[in-house]
């Protein structure tokens, strides 16, 4: 049975209608179509939904959900950038959830810049075996070059969630249901008696891939082999997995057989990570991931005359709240100083910023530069609607995050 939950790769299936995505393909996406015509074909057939096929590629996660506003844009996006030359082959072929991730922050920053009058292309393509970035924007003279990097803080929660989420939405058996998701209910107590989930223990011990998979199948086996017991589904099941010192609960309820052809299903996730201070999060995000990520940049082939900027997507770190409050951007600053700003030389720039929603602008709460970039060539690369006051030697706040 377990090839109906994640297929053999360890990795979950998707499904969707193909005449559904062929059509929205056709009618409006029709670059991104011509693209993953033979993704399409290639996808397997559903074992529990006739109309339904599925494959493990991360775009059909967002094909499937492009009836939401939010990814429709994003679909709309990818086009767009497509129609002007930016290709991304990594967003159309890989498997891999957190890389997908990364790689949509990417495609946000390539449409921004293009929206903003820049011309964009992908400078990865064609250059072989040399390590090189991910956009090249031109415009007026001002050539840059980004590397765009998503980190998260508690990966392998923020892994977890979304692929727990994703196995239980895309069971290929023929059952239709409402699900929600506990994992932050802990059984351990401290010397008070609390009770408290440790997120930095379970994202540790979720952080490989073949941990996750085999949290996840665990789980969802149980649900289903509850759900074949009786000759009718029960109103409401309930499974418990322990994973180090938290225990995960998934409920299922509103459980029908399918009759529709395609899957009916819904859920929610409740979490807390609750009592962590912001400027510690912040610190260990610079002082690991990003810092490497810098030291990689660094080491990559860019064109001479290029100005190059390593974009941190700031939407997953969970510090955002804090970027406007006076006190926060002073922690924050000193952290950047600290790490960042004696590893650059005149040629590289940290940016930390996120594009909230599509079609906003890029938000910009700090710089980090040693004179790579005039205030002048940051609006022009950022939005003429931000300003920049000094915070450090080397580091500069955003007036964008105050908005």
């Amino acid at each position: 049975m377990r090839g109906d939950v994640i297929e053999m790769s360890g990795r979950i299936e998707y499904l969707f209608d193909r005449d559904d995505i062929e059509e929205a393909l056709r009618d409006r996406y029709p670059l991104l179509g011509e693209r993953i015509r033979r993704l399409v074909s290639q996808a397997r057939t559903s074992r529990a939904f006739p109309r339904a096929k599925k494959s493990d590629r991360q775009i059909f996660r967002i094909l499937t959900g492009e009836h939401w506003g939010h990814l429709r844009e994003l679909l709309e996006a990818f086009d767009a950038c497509l129609e002007v030359g930016w290709e991304h082959p990594m967003l159309l072929s890989t498997r891999a959830r957190s890389q997908f991730s990364s790689e949509l922050s990417t495609l946000l920053v390539a449409h921004a810049l293009m929206r903003g009058g820049f011309s964009v292309s992908s400078y990865d393509i064609g250059k072989g075996d040399d390590r090189v970035a991910d956009i090249l924007a031109v415009r007026n003279g001002l050539k840059v070059v980004l590397e765009v990097y998503c980190p998260r803080v508690f990966e392998g929660i923020d892994e977890f969630d979304d692929e727990v989420n994703g196995a239980l939405i895309n069971v290929d058996l023929p059952w239709d249901y409402d699900y929600r998701i506990d994992f932050d209910v802990a059984e351990h107590l401290d010397e008070k008696g609390a009770r408290f989930f440790d997120p930095w223990d379970f994202s540790e011990r979720m952080a490989a891939p073949s941990a996750r998979m085999t949290a996840i199948d665990q789980i969802v086996q149980d649900l289903m082999q509850k759900l074949e017991l009786p000759d009718s589904p029960p109103e409401r099941l309930e499974v418990l997995h322990r994973i180090g010192e938290s225990v995960i609960k998934v409920e299922l309820t509103k459980i029908e057989r399918n009759s529709s052809g395609l899957p009916e299903r819904e859920g929610v996730t409740f979490s807390s990570l609750s009592g962590h201070a912001p400027e510690g999060i912040f610190e260990r995000v610079i002082r690991g991931g990003v810092v490497s990520k810098l030291r990689a940049f660094m080491s990559k082939v860019t064109p001479a005359d290029a100005k190059k900027l390593l974009f941190v997507d700031s939407s997953r770190i969970q510090c955002e709240r804090e970027f406007s409050h006076p006190w926060y951007q002073k922690q924050f600053a000193q952290s950047l100083q600290k790490h960042i700003a004696p590893r650059l030389d005149e040629s590289v720039a940290v940016v930390i910023g996120h594009i909230p929603a599509l079609p906003q602008e890029m938000q910009i709460p700090f710089v980090v530069s040693t004179g790579t970039l005039s205030e002048g060539e940051l609006k022009q690369v950022f939005g003429q609607r931000h300003t920049f006051s000094k915070l450090g030697e080397h580091v500069l706040c955003g007036a964008a995050a105050h908005g």
